[in-house]
C-alpha cells in the first residue's frame, strides 16, 4: 500500500462512506460526486445584464447565485429598497418567480413598475399587526419553496426580505409591552434559531434571499466605521454576500448611489457598481469609464 496523500486520503474516504454513507464524503474533483452531495455548489445564476453588478452581487459574467443569502444594507434614502426590487425584476426577466415581504409597509406599485418590476407577477406579504412575525415568514417561504420545486425544479426563485430589523418575533407579539427594550435581544435570538435551518432549506431547494437590512450607529467605536448592523451577528456569518449602498451624489430629482460587497465567499470581494435613482428615468446603471 502506497504511502502518498492521495491514496491515504482515497482509503479515508472510503472507510467514511462505508460507515457513515455515500453523502458523508465527497471528493470535490469529483463533477459527478460534487453534483450530487455538495450543497454549496451553485446550480442556478440569474444575470443582472450588467457586468460589474454582477461581479458585486455574485461572480462576474454569471450574476447572483441560488441557495445563498444576501444581505444589502446602508442608510437611509440610499436606494437600498429600490435596488432590490429592480433585482427582482431581473429574476422575472429570466422567467423566475419573485416573492416580497414587505415588513416596512412601503411598497409601491407605480414605482415598482418604474424599476423594471412585473407587478401581476409579485406577490406581497406585507405586516400585519399583531400577527406576522420573523418565524411565520420563514414558515412561508420554506412552504412556497417546496411547492414550486415539486412543479418547476429549476425556475429562478427569489425572496426579498425588506427589512430584517422592521419584522417583530414571536417572542416580541408575546410580550405586551410593544416598547419591550429586550427587543434586540429577541431579534438576535431569533434569526440565530431560524437561519442555520433555513440556510440549509435555501441550498437544497435552490432559491435566493435577499435581506435587506438598515443601519445602527456603534456608540463603542470611536476609529473607523461607526455603523453597525441590527438582528445580530447570525446575519453576517450566513450571509454568502454582503453588500453595503452608499449615496454617492444628489442628482436633479435623484440620487447616485454605489454598491459595494463587503464579504463574498464565492469571488473576491471589494467589488463595487454604481446606479442612478430618478424619478422619471428609474433604475439605470452607471457605466464605468475604461481606464486609459
Amino acid at each position: 500500500m502506497s504511502d502518498s496523500p492521495l491514496d491515504l486520503m482515497k482509503s479515508i474516504r472510503a472507510q467514511i462512506k462505508e460507515e457513515f454513507g455515500e453523502a458523508s464524503a465527497v471528493d470535490p474533483s469529483n463533477e459527478e460526486e460534487s453534483a450530487l452531495y455538495l450543497r454549496s455548489k451553485v446550480k442556478l445564476w440569474v444575470p443582472t445584464g450588467s457586468a460589474t453588478m454582477d461581479a458585486v452581487l455574485g461572480r462576474p459574467k454569471y450574476g447572483i447565485p441560488s441557495g445563498k443569502i444576501t444581505e444589502v444594507f446602508g442608510q437611509e434614502a440610499h436606494g437600498k429598497s429600490s435596488l432590490a426590487l429592480w433585482l427582482i425584476g431581473r429574476f422575472q426577466e429570466a422567467g423566475g418567480l419573485a416573492f416580497l415581504n414587505d415588513t416596512e409597509l412601503s411598497f409601491d406599485a407605480e414605482w415598482a413598475e418604474k424599476l423594471g418590476v412585473k407587478v401581476d407577477q409579485l406577490t406581497v406579504f406585507p405586516l400585519i399587526p399583531r400577527e406576522s412575525c420573523l418565524e411565520k415568514y420563514f414558515n412561508m417561504m420554506l412552504g412556497i419553496m417546496k411547492q414550486v420545486r415539486k412543479l418547476h425544479p429549476e425556475m429562478p426563485l427569489l425572496f426579498v426580505h425588506d427589512t430584517a430589523y422592521a419584522t417583530p418575533t414571536k417572542e416580541e407579539l408575546d410580550s405586551e409591552d410593544f416598547m419591550d427594550k429586550k427587543r434586540m435581544a429577541y431579534l438576535a435570538r431569533a434569526f440565530s434559531a431560524c437561519l442555520p435551518a433555513f440556510n440549509g432549506f435555501l441550498s437544497h431547494y435552490d432559491a435566493s434571499l435577499l435581506l435587506v437590512n438598515q443601519v445602527r450607529d456603534n456608540i463603542n467605536v470611536k476609529y473607523g466605521d461607526k455603523l453597525t448592523t441590527p438582528g445580530g451577528r447570525a446575519i453576517n456569518h450566513f450571509s454568502t454576500i454582503r453588500v453595503v449602498v452608499k449615496r454617492v451624489a444628489k442628482l436633479e430629482g435623484g440620487i447616485e448611489s454605489m454598491v459595494a460587497n463587503v464579504k463574498n465567499k464565492l469571488t473576491s470581494p471589494f467589488q463595487t457598481a454604481r446606479f442612478k435613482l430618478t424619478g422619471v428615468r428609474g433604475f439605470k446603471m452607471v457605466v464605468p469609464r475604461k481606464k486609459k
